[in-house]
């Protein structure tokens, strides 16, 4: 798991190894197949076939390997877009901190997760947003230059200030 520092990996003799190439095929062909699910709207299946490839993808490479990492911000789309925005805001808020662990401060796969992060976290009632908004600023002020952040979190303390419903 990714825990927010700049360290870089250390290797380990115990590091999961890639499948072999026909356990990928059927990966991608997996893929494709929730993919399309995903684009026909028919998220129940997307989402089953979506959380079944990422646990393979974490018992073979481990919870932060690039495939991992990618096949999470698919499955954090899925989130989004069925309206799961609880799911996606903790998802993306974890995945900018695990792609800034892996591939480090400014980069484009950091920002992006940063951004989705708060995007999905403007949707959330306010009952589900306050409490997920000390991990969503503290994460932005860890993977990007404060400047970078001050007008979401901004917007951030703006709707924490206003009255519950």
């Amino acid at each position: 798991m990714p825990d927010g520092t700049t360290q870089q990996a250390t290797p380990s003799s115990a590091t999961p190894q890639p499948a072999a190439p026909q356990s990928e095929a059927s990966l991608h062909d997996r893929l494709r197949a929730a993919q399309e699910a995903g684009r026909a709207h028919d998220f129940d299946t997307a989402i089953a076939a979506a959380d079944e490839i990422l646990q393979q993808l974490i018992a073979e490479q481990g919870d932060t390997a690039i495939g991992t990492l990618e096949a999470a911000q698919f499955r954090a789309d899925l989130a989004y877009l069925s309206g799961e925005y609880a799911f996606a805001t903790e998802s993306w808020t974890w995945l900018a901190l695990a792609w800034f662990d892996r591939v480090g401060p400014g980069k484009r796969r950091t920002q992006i997760a940063a951004q989705n992060a708060a995007q999905s976290w403007m949707h959330l009632p306010p009952h589900e947003a306050r409490p997920r908004a000390d991990d969503l600023v503290n994460m932005l002020l860890e993977v990007t230059a404060p400047e970078r952040t001050a007008t979401i979190r901004a917007q951030i303390a703006e709707r924490l200030a206003q009255p519950v419903r």
